[in-house]
Order: C-alpha cells, then structure tokens, then sequence
C-alpha cells in the first residue's frame, strides 16, 4: 500500500512586517476509523519571525534521516479512495512562550474529546501529540473558531489541504501545491506519495 506524506513548505504573510509568533491546528481523519477526526498542534514550539524575515517562512526540514524537503506535518497509508481530508489554521500566538498541551486541553475541553494513543501516533508518522475529536468537527469549524475566541491567541487565517488524487498524481509521487489562507497570506505545501 502506498503511503502519502504533508510537507508544508512556505508561509507568506500579507500583512505589515512585525514580528510573528504562529503555529498551526492540524484536523484530519483517522487514519484507522474514517469516522473520527485527530486534532494536533505543530510545531510544538512556536514559529518566531523578525521584521528583517520579510514575512516569508520557507520551512526547513527536522529529522527522518534526510528524506524531507519541508516541515513535516503527517504520514499515514493512501486511503483506499485516494483522497485525503485535512484542515490546518494558522494562529498568532499571543504568549511568549506556550505549552501545545494546554492548548490540545484547551480544545479537549470545548469538544469532549479524548486523548489519541501510540498506535494513532504511529499511524500518523508523528511525535507530536494528537486528540481525538468527534467527525463533525471538520464540519463545524466554529468549535475552534470558538475555543480561539476564548483564548488569547488570534485565527490569522485557515485552509482546506483536502486532495482527492487521480491514478496519474499518484505515479508522479511529488506534488506541490499554493493556495491563499483566508485573510493572511499564502501557504505552500507538498504531497509525498511513496
């Protein structure tokens, strides 16, 4: 079975140059149950930006040996129909410094959900910790539109990585993708398919 791969590989910000203070809320199905959703942050430390940074992050890639060429987010099996459901907001961190659990608590508590274990983990391809949320999450985007309204951190924009890929992209294996965030920028990703 051939399995898929979410590199993101820049962030344009199309706002007045400052310093930024950002992450990311990744939702997408679980890999094993189609009807369940896993909730995560990354990075587990925030993305910090000087105005000299021209409000561009082009991501570099951390671990796995090398085989990377972004910042990598999930990997998990194709789904058998091809096609995969991911969302991802960016978020303006409002503390210096914050831990991703109280925030995955945060989010636990507005949506009753429970924690993911290692074999999610796995399954996903990452360290960084997840949540299990209930399926009409991706539907109602308001339940982390209303857990951001609480905190003190600020929505800055968000995208649909959903990709339902062709017999032809998947033999090609790479491919790259641009598309603007809501009301923030742009963001580049990579689908790895291997």
């Amino acid at each position: 079975m051939k399995r898929i791969r979410l590199e993101l590989d820049f962030l344009e910000i199309e706002r007045g140059r400052r310093k930024w203070n950002l992450y990311f809320i990744i939702a997408t199905e679980h890999p094993d149950d189609p009807s369940q959703t896993v909730i995560s942050i990354c990075p587990q430390e925030t993305i910090r930006t000087t105005r000299k940074d021209e409000n561009r992050i082009d991501f570099e890639p951390e671990g796995s040996g090398g085989d990377l060429n972004g910042f990598f987010v999930l990997e998990r099996e194709m789904p058998e129909d091809n096609s995969i459901r991911a969302r991802m907001w960016v978020v303006q961190s409002r503390r210096n410094t914050r831990a991703v659990g109280e925030i995955l608590q945060e989010i636990g508590s507005s949506t009753e959900a429970s924690e993911v274990t290692d074999t999610v983990l796995n399954a996903l391809g990452a360290a960084n910790p997840w949540i299990l949320v209930g399926k009409s999450i991706l539907k109602m985007g308001n339940i982390i539109g209303g857990f951001l309204s609480k905190s003190k951190d600020a929505k800055k924009g968000f995208i649909s990585l959903d990709e339902s890929f062709t017999d032809e992209e998947i033999n090609i294996g790479e491919l790259d993708r641009t598309n603007r965030l809501t009301g923030f920028g742009k963001v580049g990703w990579t689908w790895v398919i291997e």
